[in-house]
């Protein structure tokens, strides 16, 4: 039988941030329960906690950790490819050196005791945290096989954070290694029974192979689209990081909460277009709206805010994570049109509750009463960010239709399907000599804009100088241009990356040469690390043609 002395219920904690209440005590009993009967949860296709986070007075370490068997309950081998989003450890009461961190790791086991460390997480610092469990959002690819380990980097007090709970059964064996391991180079561990690592995580699979987790950090399943809109720009939060908690619940009735800046940069639309999807972080379970609102002046004053809504979604039935370690994302499809200038909010109902990221005034957001189709409401402004946020596509027929995935033909306001064949020149006979396409100027290029000439000049630039995308149109058009990380191959493995797109934007360009700044003035493309990108430049109209350019992003 497992014998693991807990003590009290350990409270859970986010990045250092309490969230005591009765579902983490609720969580913490079950866990003890799980280390005690020797149940775990079940092996799903979806989100799965692997490993085991606890406490009694193993002590701490400055060692690597993983885990090489377990007598029953919560495994941590890695059953299939995916990634790691959650880590959680305990973190014990002496935390008084000045350095201590805990990073979760995965490991490939070889042989007797060999190990490799295939992948880690981030570095988080427990110095002068109080006793508890605590979580962390992680990015971790992993692959099936591996097994869930960590580093710890603690005193080696009997009351600082464990390295390992100890337990009585032979079976539960646990590879050491002092000090720290080199990634990617093999090692040989130091094996002990009774033990298993003070470390738990949740693995989510990842199917579109893009490093997000496909319940909580993928904002387009099925695509390489891993941070940026699906389709068009995206409005509010990327829902990525660590979420702070949660925000207080709206008191005395429905309200609506309208992301105003995040980064310093306004969220409101800059061209007019229509909102095709919005996604809401760890709401709770219930059915919220999404809004187009536009400020209202008129009505604002002091320290009140006035927008008027515009237009509202149909309800989406937002569903809460299964538990205090898993997150999870809701997206709906909806058909907002949105002029420049305005926000997207999102209403929720009453004593409802969603993610939330604190923030120091670089994110602020309209916390206002709710109200339908042509109401005026107010509200006042807080520091945060709400995790929700929208996909909006450019609409230049103006009819209300995204034209890239609702609008066939996005140069007839009349029709939303396909684009009516061109009417033939005067005197053609649609055959024959001169006859192809409609005669002089009727070659159809108005309504299949090509890319005659792409390049970037120069290819090679640093962020901060930047450089110019030079392309050509046979005729005016609206540009897609999606930035994707460059392909890259490994020799060893014979594998290759797929192209992983990393943002995307659009400009309205006419015929003949053009130039468009590049980064520009996007945050999200002045934040691409130093490598290889290529650069593909098509037009939103159906058959349209484009072209790419690879660029190197110097350090």
């Amino acid at each position: 039988m497992v014998h693991i002395v807990f003590g009290i219920l350990p409270t859970r904690h986010t990045a250092g941030v309490a969230r005591s209440s009765a579902s983490a005590a609720v969580a913490s009993f079950a866990l003890a329960l799980t280390l005690l009967l020797g149940v775990g949860p079940a092996r799903a296709a979806g989100p799965l906690l692997i490993g085991q986070a606890g406490y009694n007075e193993a002590g701490g370490c400055d060692c690597v950790v993983a885990q090489f068997g377990v007598n029953s309950g919560t495994a941590y081998d890695i059953p299939s490819a995916g990634v790691l989003t959650t880590s959680e450890f305990y973190v014990g009461e002496n935390t008084v050196g000045t350095d201590e961190w805990v990073r979760a790791g995965a490991y490939h086991r070889s042989g007797v005791a060999g190990l490799t460390e295939t992948s880690r997480g981030a570095k988080h610092m427990i110095t002068g945290l109080v006793p508890g469990l605590y979580s962390y959002w992680e990015r971790v690819p992993v692959a099936a096989g591996e097994v869930l380990g960590a580093r710890y980097h603690t005193s080696g007090y009997i009351l600082a954070t464990p390295r390992a709970v100890s337990t009585t059964s032979e079976s539960d064996k646990a590879g050491f290694l002092t000090g720290e391991a080199t990634l990617g180079s093999p090692f040989t561990a130091s094996l002990a029974n009774k033990y298993r690592a003070n470390v738990a995580a949740v693995l989510e699979p990842d199917e579109d192979g893009d490093g997000y987790g496909d319940s909580s950090q993928d904002l387009c399943l099925g695509s390489p689209i891993g941070t940026a809109a699906c389709t068009g720009t995206l409005l509010g939060s990327d829902l990525q990081g660590q979420r702070t908690g949660l925000r207080t619940a709206c008191g005395g009735g429905d309200c609506m909460r309208v992301q105003t800046k995040i980064n310093g940069v306004s969220t409101a639309a800059q061209s007019d277009g229509v909102v095709v999807r919005w996604r809401v972080m760890n709401g709770e379970t219930g059915a919220y709206h999404a809004r187009v609102v536009v400020p209202n002046p008129a009505g604002s004053g002091g320290m009140y805010i006035a927008y008027r809504v515009l237009h509202s979604s149909a309800p989406g039935n937002v569903t809460s994570p299964t538990g205090p370690l898993f997150s999870k994302i809701s997206t709906f499809e909806t058909r907002l049109p949105i002029p420049a200038g305005a926000y997207v909010g999102l209403a929720m109902p009453s004593a409802h509750t969603e993610a939330f990221q604190a923030s120091s005034g670089a994110a602020t957001f309209t916390e206002t009463n709710d109200g339908g189709d042509g109401i005026g409401v107010v509200g006042t402004s807080y520091d945060g960010t709400i995790l929700y946020d929208a996909d909006v596509e450019p609409d230049a027929d103006h009819d209300g239709y995204g034209d890239i995935t609702q609008d066939a033909c996005p140069t007839d306001p009349a029709t939303q399907g396909a684009c009516p064949p061109a009417a033939a020149a005067p005197g053609s006979t649609g055959g024959g000599a001169g006859g192809k396409g409609g005669g002089s100027g009727g070659n159809g290029s108005s309504s299949r804009p090509t890319v005659t000439a792409f390049k970037a000049a120069p290819a090679s630039f640093h962020l901060d100088e930047g450089a110019k995308l030079k392309l050509r149109l046979s005729a005016a058009a609206r540009i897609t241009f999606i930035v994707q990380a460059e392909l890259t191959c490994h020799q060893s493995s014979r594998r290759c990356k797929p192209l992983k797109n990393v943002a995307t934007f659009s400009k309205q360009l006419r015929a003949g040469a053009n130039k468009v700044p590049f980064p520009g003035t996007s945050r999200k493309l002045m934040q691409l690390a130093p490598g290889s990108y290529r650069i593909a430049a098509t037009p939103t109209t159906p058959a349209g043609k484009g072209r790419a350019v690879t660029v190197t992003v110097l350090p």
